[in-house]
């Protein structure tokens, strides 16, 4: 039975996707994927990155990779200790996510 790729994209961390194309190379599909899903693997690593680095200790946050991170601006006001480029919250990431589904050609 022969194949189609239907390739997806949900926006930031939104739920609701949608079919951008389908393809009916693989590999073709992937390339697709692979070019759009870019800058959510960028955004990803540095999501990793901060929340790698942001720990809690008695209620104050410490940033234990401050001098080994490119973007750690750690600056300090009322509440303690803070990082200006944090992106350890889930929800700061606004790349778009892609993926591709196999299914098969039915007529």
């Amino acid at each position: 039975m022969e194949k189609a790729y239907l390739v997806y994209k949900s926006w930031g961390i939104c739920d609701d996707s949608s079919v951008v194309g389908v393809f009916l190379d693989e590999k073709i599909a992937d390339e697709y994927v692979e070019e759009h899903g870019k800058n959510r693997i960028i955004e990803m690593k540095r999501y990793e990155k901060c929340y790698e680095c942001k720990e809690k200790d008695n209620e104050m946050f410490k940033f234990k990779l401050k001098d080994l991170c490119e973007n750690a601006v750690i600056k300090e006001d009322r509440h303690g200790l803070y990082c200006e480029n944090d992106m350890s919250d889930f929800y700061s990431i606004s790349s778009d996510d892609y993926w591709k589904v196999e299914t098969d050609i039915l007529g």
